[in-house]
């Protein structure tokens, strides 16, 4: 369960989900308000957030499965792939730089 998986949540959602695991996405709202009538009166803390959007998933039907984004997996491969030619492009010019040393 991951609140807000098309906002502030979406990478670690998105990170899940290509693990192969189940997510679920929690509406930002919907976690607040359960946080406002927990015992916390409403304080934002690490836990009573995990309770918060644990009790939202729980007793709602807002909550929907998370599927992979085919569109973020692209740009990551193209990243992956950028990165790789420019550490070819520093490397060729290291060793350019050695056999061109006087």
């Amino acid at each position: 369960m991951v609140e807000g998986c098309h906002g502030a949540g979406r990478a670690l959602a998105q990170r899940l989900v290509g693990d192969g695991e189940l997510v679920l996405d929690v509406p930002a709202k919907l976690a607040a308000r359960v946080r406002v009538y927990s015992q916390g009166h409403g304080r934002k803390t690490d836990a009573d957030d995990a309770v918060s959007i644990g009790l939202a998933a729980l007793n709602s039907t807002g909550v929907a499965v998370v599927h992979g984004d085919d569109t973020l997996v692209s740009l990551r491969l193209l990243d992956a792939s950028v990165d790789a030619s420019v550490l070819d492009t520093v490397m060729l010019a290291m060793v350019a730089d050695i056999f061109t040393a006087p």
